[in-house]
């Protein structure tokens, strides 16, 4: 059964359609990445599961769909508060006991911005899809510093989902230097493009250097950001709904 539901949070409304399998099954929270929304690729995955008696909470995150918000406010930081309403609501009101979190990109930035805000007795595991690593560095390897400054001295920009404030550059500082070898406590699955031109392979093999055994990467020689080719988007499926059952 699907039902909709509004969760009350800091940054106001964030808005989440919730599966129910049942109280003593998994659930995972799934988060879209920058060009999505809860009725994108979060769809689908959250439809997969069902069928294997797994429970989902997918949500649009601030600024996105009928959450509250506009896109050029967002930022790493709004992502993390979305990621962090959608966890306290799972927490105090959804009977599950085991917590799995999904983030897509943009959507993944914001669970590794929560993570010093994450209890590991709750949440049982982590799950990336081509989750952007390191915004910062991707923000310099694809806008000079002259287009920075314009950015900045304009005050938006014309992004393809529309105007987009200097606030998402500023605001993504705070991330740079996030110890993940302190803060990962989960067992995480992280899911690579191997065409992927905004997460560079250097930056996955540090994340798995930093937190070794606890990573599994599987990585898709042939998809872009986003894993977009049907055989490798459905071999995600199956080995998200493994890596859940199996912590189950």
């Amino acid at each position: 059964m699907e039902k909709t539901l509004k969760l009350n949070g800091k940054l106001g409304v964030i808005v989440g359609d919730y599966i129910d399998c049942g109280e003593n099954t998994p659930l995972v929270v799934i988060t879209h990445g920058r060009g999505g929304h809860r009725n994108t690729g979060s769809k689908k995955i959250a439809n997969y599961l069902k069928d294997f008696k797994i429970s989902s909470l997918r949500i649009d995150l601030y600024g996105y769909g009928e959450s509250d918000g506009n896109f050029e406010d967002i930022t790493i930081t709004t992502s993390r508060e979305s990621v962090l309403t959608a966890l306290n609501y799972s927490d105090t009101n959804l009977k599950h006991q085991k917590i799995f979190l999904f983030g897509t990109s943009y959507g993944g930035s914001g669970i590794l911005g929560a993570l010093d805000k994450i209890n590991e007795d709750k949440v049982i595991g982590l799950i990336f899809r081509c989750t952007i690593l390191n915004y910062l560095a991707k923000t310099h390897r694809e806008f000079s510093e002259q287009e920075l400054n314009n950015w900045k001295e304009r005050g938006y920009l014309d992004d393809y989902e529309g105007k987009l404030n200097y606030s998402f550059v500023e605001d993504m500082k705070n991330y740079d230097v996030i110890d993940y070898k302190k803060l990962f406590k989960f067992k995480t699955l992280y899911f690579y493009a191997g065409k992927d031109t905004k997460v560079l392979k250097s930056e996955v093999d540090d994340l798995k250097s930093k937190i070794g055994d606890k990573l599994k990467v599987v990585t898709y020689p042939n998809s872009v950001h986003g894993i977009d080719l049907e055989e490798d988007f459905n071999d995600m499926l199956v080995k998200t709904k493994d890596f859940v059952l199996e912590q189950n």
